[in-house]
């Protein structure tokens, strides 16, 4: 799968800047490291953690559990 597919399309400049910043090899762990934790797909650039996060909470508030 194309590393432009992660990071919301601009995966190619921030899979050169981890390179820059670790080094090589270490910036490629580094990068896949990020876009696994994050919960990123290849194929799909927006589902992440974050906001599966924000639509539960949503959820939780609109039902009146959740009060932040």
């Amino acid at each position: 799968m194309p590393i432009s597919k992660y990071f919301k399309g601009s995966g190619e400049k921030v899979m050169a800047n981890m390179k820059g910043r670790y080094g090589g090899k270490k910036g490629e762990e580094v990068f896949y490291g990020t876009a696994n934790k994050t919960g990123m797909k290849p194929g799909n650039p927006h589902n992440t953690r974050n906001a599966t996060t924000r639509r539960k909470r949503a959820a939780k508030k609109a039902v009146g559990e959740c009060t932040t």
